[in-house]
């Protein structure tokens, strides 16, 4: 059994725990796992059932909306990851991939103010680095 396989299995017993306090935690991490190995409708399926414990848990609406990207349902994977930000509007990752299935639907737009926003909340950071130099590919000003 490899790392993913065992640890699939760990996250499944402790959801099957009726006195685990956070089971959506562990479809979270259910879902990271099969995102990791290319599993995305497993990843999906995994992310809704941590959004039914928890509706309001940014990082499940996150990962709902990589899967929902790597399965080239863009509009839902838009719906979700508007729904992360709207959770935690500093989730910066979340709008580094919002951007994403922007530029992928051709809006670029809205990738570019998406862009912006990772410049702000992660100025010193990878991401932000990383959106800065993709605004000034674009030719676009980063604020």
């Amino acid at each position: 059994m490899g790392d993913h396989d065992a640890a699939i299995k760990a996250f499944q017993n402790a959801v099957k725990d009726e006195l685990y306090a956070t089971p959506e935690y562990a479809y979270y991490n259910m879902a990271s796992v099969y995102c990791s190995q290319k599993l995305y409708p497993e990843a999906e399926q995994s992310a809704k059932e941590a959004l039914q414990k928890n509706p309001h848990y940014a990082p499940a609406w996150k990962i709902l909306g990589q899967s929902f990207m790597n399965q080239d349902k863009d509009a839902q994977a838009i719906e979700a990851l508007q729904k992360a930000i709207l959770e935690y509007p500093q989730y910066t990752e979340a709008h580094w991939e919002i951007a994403q299935v922007y530029f992928k639907t051709g809006n670029t737009r809205e990738a570019v103010k998406s862009l912006r926003e990772v410049v702000i909340l992660d100025e010193n950071g990878l991401l932000g680095a990383r959106a800065r130099q993709s605004l000034q590919e674009l030719g676009a000003s980063v604020r």
